[in-house]
């Protein structure tokens, strides 16, 4: 049997990014803040956009308070990666994703499409998300057009 091929730095760093994104998941479905926290860099600049129209949030705290947020309301989250794209530029990645979150509130569950997007930075030999941003598609915009109806 022929060796396995050596896995370019490149596609080592794509697969370290992926890694993020599934430690992030699993630790979301878990409720394990401390580890969601992680994996955000320790910096006071650090932004995240949720999806809600008051969900700005700067900094470790801010980050942790909405994501405390998210599990006190709701009775079990998972978030599941579908497509996405991840372009490694050095100590930088970005990506860009599309997901479902489903989460189980007041005993519906509630499916929720997401789009993501993170900058994420090398430091030391782990991968941190330095900004992110999440939205959901407007279901009332049909396809082909750039306005809801």
């Amino acid at each position: 049997m022929p060796p396995a091929p050596a896995r370019s730095p490149q596609n080592a760093k794509e697969a370290a990014i992926r890694a993020v994104l599934r430690a992030f998941a699993d630790a979301y479905q878990a409720r394990d803040i401390d580890a969601m926290m992680a994996r955000f860099a320790p910096d006071p600049s650090l932004v995240f956009f949720g999806t809600g129209t008051d969900e700005r949030r700067i900094g470790r705290d801010e980050i942790r308070a909405q994501i405390q947020r998210d599990f006190d309301q709701s009775e079990s989250i998972s978030i599941t990666w579908g497509w996405h794209a991840i372009t490694v530029s050095g100590r930088l990645a970005w990506v860009a994703a599309e997901a479902e979150v489903i989460a189980h509130v007041e005993g519906h569950d509630l499916h929720v499409p997401l789009r993501a997007t993170f900058v994420c930075e090398q430091r030391k030999s782990d991968w941190l998300v330095v900004q992110g941003h999440l939205s959901s598609p407007i279901p009332s915009q049909q396809a082909g057009h750039s306005f809801p109806v």
